[in-house]
């Protein structure tokens, strides 16, 4: 059942919208009440998955708000919170960081930096931070929400819940996963208490723990927590629902990495069809379904299809976001592994300079991230016999990445790895094992999810080798 279509649902939203057309008889377009109405049903909008009248209902409250009670009110600061966070969902990250932030300025300003209000643009903030790629800062934000949470209701309330969990995701994304995994079971517990094992809240800490799993390899453990949140969700918020889409993404994966393609692909399909029930046919999160999808193709071997694929979430995302942004930085770097091995050198070449040259508009310039995709080029051209003298382009990008990230970052053992394998292939044998004995040097140093995280196999202490 879809949530939008339980009786409850439309009770709500016609209740909302009654009260609207009251208000605005009573008290005219421009009332504060009328604000508060358009609040409200913005909020039913949104569950129900209907962002663009969401937004106008926002901000439309938000311009009463600011003639009524001023812009530094703050119920003003209540409804920016909300349109950053829908913004957010969307991808919209230019738009909602100033929002949040003219948000939090208000509520500091007003009523103090340790309000729930005030955490909750904490976690708006620092999910945006997460999403533009700025992990240290994300992770400052959700620590300090949290503290807000466990001074002001403890560390067993249901309120302090959602802290917990984004905290978790923040560490996770950053590499401290012993931390993350300590959260998301607190919060487990926490939640199995306040509201028990069928709640949503409940479905999406196991989702966040599953995938914290999952990064680590930890299939066997995480495959029936997904699957315990897959089916909460389908029970209590419909088949269609992002969430749901999110859940089969995940399982796919781990059908993936077990070798089973089939059950991998057909997963992935549904999530599709739910990302386009949800949000329509042109939007982001439909590209990452269409990509995921070619991925699948193109590892089961159908190049063709898998290029194309790729081709539409590639174009989708440029009509989003414009030429330079991570998510076409990603779409770009596919196309050309895609473009390899469909021997197309052009187009590969084409694919990986608009990577590169995105990378560092997104990122600046000298970014591990460009370093990375130099690598793979200079790796797929010589793959291919079209770049006899890859040397200084290898020594090149090794450079880049010392400077960038330092002589002991992990990222630093592919350039190695590749200089190494090139002695190798053109019998200068004695020069590659300096720099594979660095490379094991430091991926022995590093813990098994960083070298999971990284693409090397759990044997490096005894070969270096990249995967």
């Amino acid at each position: 059942m879809n949530i939008s279509t339980t009786p409850r649902c439309t009770r709500t939203r016609s209740r909302h919208t009654d009260a609207l057309e009251i208000d605005e008889e009573l008290f005219g377009d421009d009332g504060l009440l009328v604000a508060f109405d358009l609040f409200g049903l913005s909020g039913v909008l949104t569950q129900i998955e209907r962002d663009p009248e969401a937004e106008v209902m926002l901000r439309r409250a938000l311009a009463i708000l600011d003639a009524v009670v001023g812009e530094s009110d703050p119920k003003v600061a209540r409804m920016l919170d909300a349109l950053s966070a829908m913004y957010a969902n969307n991808g919209r990250f230019d738009e909602a960081e100033p929002l949040i932030r003219r948000a939090i300025a208000i509520q500091e300003a007003s009523l103090g930096g340790d309000t729930q209000a005030m955490g909750d643009c904490l976690v708006s903030l620092a999910r945006i931070c997460w999403k533009t790629s700025r992990l240290p800062d994300a992770v400052a934000y959700s620590r300090r929400a949290l503290d807000i949470a466990e001074s002001r209701f403890g560390s067993e309330h249901i309120a302090t819940s959602h802290a917990l969990d984004n905290l978790a995701v923040m560490l996770g994304e950053s590499g401290e996963n012993e931390e993350a995994e300590t959260l998301l079971r607190r919060e487990l517990v926490l939640l199995e208490e306040n509201v028990g094992t069928a709640h949503p809240l409940y479905a999406n800490a196991l989702s966040i723990l599953g995938r914290l799993l999952v990064k680590q390899e930890r299939f066997d453990e995480a495959d029936p927590m997904l699957l315990a949140a897959l089916a909460i969700s389908e029970r209590t918020l419909g088949e269609n629902n992002r969430n749901v889409a999110a859940q089969l993404t995940d399982l796919a994966f781990i059908a993936r990495m077990r070798g089973r393609m089939e059950e991998s692909e057909a997963r992935l399909r549904r999530a599709l069809a739910v990302a386009i029930h949800v949000y329509g046919n042109d939007h982001p999160e439909v590209a990452i379904g269409l990509m995921n999808i070619g991925i699948s193709q193109l590892i089961t071997g159908r190049v063709d299809e898998g290029r194309a694929m790729l081709r539409d979430a590639l174009a989708m995302d440029l009509r989003h976001f414009g030429e330079s942004h991570a998510a076409t930085v990603r779409d770009f770097a596919n196309l050309a592994r895609a473009s390899l091995m469909a021997r197309d050198v052009a187009d590969m070449g084409e694919n990986f300079a608009r990577a590169i040259a995105a990378s560092d508009v997104v990122y600046g310039p000298g970014h591990w991230s460009a370093a990375e995709l130099l690598v793979e080029r200079t790796r797929g051209l010589r793959l291919l016999g079209l770049l006899p003298d890859a040397e200084p382009i290898f020594r090149r990008t090794l450079q880049v990445a010392e400077d960038t990230l330092g002589e002991s970052h992990p990222f630093v053992t592919r350039a190695l790895l590749e200089l190494a394998q090139l002695f190798q292939d053109t019998d200068r044998g004695a020069e590659a094992v300096p720099y594979r004995e660095r490379a094991r040097t430091i991926i022995a140093a590093q813990p098994r999810e960083v070298r999971v995280q990284y693409g090397f196999a759990d044997d490096a202490m005894a070969g270096a080798k990249a995967s």
